[in-house]
């Protein structure tokens, strides 16, 4: 199950492709789909594939500690670390 996971995760459009090839030659074969069909289908395998990539993509990265870094000029010693003005 991983490995259909990190496929989709990282090869979205090939199962997209897939699947539209799928449905082509489904299609040929007798299958009776309309373009519609065939379009509801493409889009909601995209959409399902952005939600797998995006919990993949979320279960491999670590939250930051909430803070952001300003960047600043070496000499500008103007804010803190964490962004705030220095009295």
């Amino acid at each position: 199950m991983n490995n259909l996971r990190d496929l989709a995760a990282n090869e979205p459009a090939l199962i997209v492709g897939l699947v539209v090839a799928l449905l082509g030659m489904a299609s040929a074969y007798g299958l009776a789909l309309t373009q519609e069909m065939i379009g509801a289908t493409v889009a909601f395998v995209g959409a399902l594939l952005a939600v797998v990539s995006a919990l993949a993509t979320r279960a491999r990265v670590t939250p930051s500690s909430g803070g952001f870094t300003v960047h600043r000029r070496a000499k500008d010693d103007e804010f803190t670390e964490h962004g705030q003005r220095r009295s």
